[in-house]
């Protein structure tokens, strides 16, 4: 698998038509995959991926991110401390999944804990909920840490996708 890794600088990264590895680094990076089941970092500075054919992975990082999956069953996969808001492009529901895994849901208490989805419902003031709701022609993702029924952290989707339980990796 070819590995490319950008600068601190904003870099604009290409893959090949095999699979591919391409990490961004600092800057605001653009990074396309191409042919092939690619997985793209985008890390530091706000980043668009665009996985192309194949079934991708995309972690775009702390920026505000764009992430396209391309065709493919695709994997976007968020991480804690991401405190800016991603947009997932092009989801597909029943085909890509949304990977929440590496958040840990409950701030209260020690480890990783996984979240609980509770779909379309308000929060209810418990720590480490996942829900999902819809706001212009779009939905949204919110996750609650703390248990204060705000979200601490929300991830949009372009074009109000389906997104239910199926979809996610908790």
């Amino acid at each position: 698998m070819p590995i490319i890794v950008g600068t601190a600088r904003a870099d604009r990264l290409e893959g090949s038509d095999t699979s591919d590895l391409i990490t961004g680094n600092g800057g605001d990076d653009l990074i396309f995959g191409g042919r092939g089941n690619d997985q793209l970092v985008g890390g530091a500075g706000d980043d668009t991926l665009r996985g192309g054919n194949g079934n991708d992975y995309l972690k775009g990082g702390t920026g505000n991110d764009i992430l396209y999956g391309g065709n493919g069953y695709d994997r976007f996969i968020f991480e804690q401390g991401a405190k800016a808001q991603d947009w997932v492009k092009d989801f597909q529901h029943d085909v890509d999944k949304i990977d929440l895994s590496d958040i840990d849901a409950n701030s209260n208490r020690a480890g990783n804990q996984a979240f609980n989805w509770i779909g379309y419902q308000a929060f209810t003031g418990h720590a480490g909920e996942a829900r999902v709701y819809q706001g212009g022609d779009n939905s949204y993702i919110a996750m609650d840490f703390n248990g204060d029924a705000r979200a601490d952290m929300t991830i949009a989707f372009d074009n109000h996708p389906v997104i239910g339980l199926y979809d996610m990796i908790l």
